[in-house]
């Protein structure tokens, strides 16, 4: 093999490298005998200077000398390294929008501080919160300016740059910290419109679900498909909902609903909807039910009316009217009322300034503290679920019991306990025992539990016995 380094100032001689294959003979017949073919060697040349363009030969020699044919010249390189330059000035170059930045940093001073095969940089970044969650992207290395995509909206990032050759990456550049701007929210979320009365619409949503900002707040827009006129209005972002009461009746509409940020505005979403014919509004549906003595929660259930109110009067003393209750608010709260008192309720429907309709009057008495009963349904109700659950369990304790104790009369099998035992050998006869001498007369006496100690002996005994005779 022959090879030297290029070098165009001056060109260096040729540096002869003899491989010996002393298995080439073996492989050969191996080779022809099975039909494939030769394997191909290689070797290393070692102690060469880092990444060096190198022109290199390889020809056949045997026993009668080189090849005839001359071999083909090939460009080759010699080992790379670790870069010794990083990329210098990351610099947050422009925002293209609120998901997207474009970066950009300086060029390398020198290409040979690559130290081999330069295939670009390698830019990495990740939120200042999540240290962890690293991207990294490739740019090739006739680029300095790279594009991050996929950001969220006003939050805190950190990036950097680095060489890369065909092995190994150079140290990161300085560290570039920027923070992505607002952009325009995306499309509300649930919305819905609702004909709530002949000139009534109710139109209620969520907020979207990428606001990529801070949301200010929502615009609605009013469309007659009949006139072709259109009303607009904003609402602040703590309103999610709008009840326009003042359109004609029995009308086509289309309702759009868009939320704005310090980016811009986000698209429509649109609903068709029809207000009813003109006509006196239902008659309300209350439910009412005591919080406290002097509190009581009425709920509203509408049927097609915007608004409604409620009267109320002491069975000897004048009305008193609560403020309307406005959709989609359906619960209000009568306070400050008299404990142990009958009052008259009646709810009003509005349609307009001048429809109204009125509900059946409602006789309910508040509760009294004083005059409460020690013992309520809810009160009684609960002892009884305590007493039952008790009783039940005693029972099956009882029941456990009784099963164990028959279990353990029954048993055919080692008796459990003292007594037990003596009943035992009342029944079938004395046990196999051992003579103890007694600590207060100095006879000899048999103890019922000395069986137990009897029988391990004799196991023992007998398991001596049996390994003698098996090793004799």
């Amino acid at each position: 093999m022959l090879y030297r380094q290029m070098d165009d100032s001056a060109p260096a001689d040729w540096h002869e490298f003899f491989v010996e294959d002393p298995f080439a003979v073996k492989r050969r017949k191996h080779c022809l005998k099975r039909g494939t073919h030769l394997i191909k060697n290689h070797t290393t040349i070692r102690e060469q200077p880092t990444f060096r363009p190198f022109l290199v030969q390889v020809r056949a020699v045997n026993s009668r000398g080189f090849s005839a044919i001359e071999p083909e010249t090939v460009l080759g390189w010699s080992g790379e390294d670790v870069p010794l330059e990083a990329p210098r000035g990351l610099r947050l170059v422009a925002h293209r929008n609120h998901s997207t930045v474009e970066l950009g940093w300086e060029e390398l001073k020198s290409a040979s501080s690559v130290r081999g095969h330069f295939v670009g940089f390698r830019l990495d970044h990740w939120p200042s919160v999540r240290p962890f969650l690293i991207t990294s992207q490739i740019v090739p290395n006739i680029s300095t300016v790279a594009t991050i995509s996929g950001l969220q909206a006003l939050t805190n990032y950190e990036a950097k740059v680095c060489v890369l050759n065909g092995q190994y990456e150079s140290e990161g550049s300085n560290l570039l910290k920027f923070t992505t701007i607002e952009g325009a929210p995306s499309k509300v979320h649930n919305l819905r419109v609702h004909s709530v009365g002949s000139r009534s619409l109710l139109a209620t949503w969520e907020p979207p679900l990428h606001p990529n900002g801070n949301l200010r707040g929502f615009y609605l827009a009013f469309e007659n498909l009949s006139s072709g006129f259109t009303e607009e209005t904003f609402v602040l972002r703590r309103q999610l909902f709008y009840l326009h009461e003042s359109l004609s009746p029995e009308t086509p509409f289309r309702v759009a609903v868009w939320a704005e940020t310090g980016g811009g505005e986000g698209p429509r979403t649109w609903r068709n909807t029809r207000t009813w014919p003109l006509r006196d509004p239902d008659p309300p549906l209350f439910s009412v039910r005591s919080l406290s003595p002097t509190v009581l929660r009425v709920r509203w259930f509408p049927s097609g009316n915007a608004s409604s109110a409620a009267h109320w009067r002491m069975h000897t003393d004048q009305w008193h009217q609560t403020v309307p209750i406005v959709l989609p608010q359906v619960v209000f709260d009568l306070r400050n009322l008299a404990e142990g008192t009958d009052y008259v309720l009646i709810g009003e429907a509005r349609e307009g300034p001048k429809r109204r309709r009125a509900s059946e009057a409602l006789n309910i008495r508040t509760e009294s503290s004083r005059g409460r009963p020690p013992f309520s349904k809810e009160r009684l109700r609960s002892a009884a679920w305590f007493l039952a659950v008790l009783i039940a369990c005693a029972l099956t304790f009882a029941l456990l019991a009784v099963a164990c104790v028959v279990a353990q009369r029954n048993a055919d099998g080692i008796p459990l306990g003292f007594m037990a035992f003596r009943r035992r050998e009342k029944r079938f006869g004395p046990a196999l025992r051992f003579r103890t001498p007694s600590s207060s007369t100095g006879e000899e006496e048999l103890g019922p539990a000395d069986a137990w100690i009897g029988w391990r002996r004799a196991a023992k005994c007998t398991n001596a016995f049996w390994r003698r005779r098996n090793g004799d």
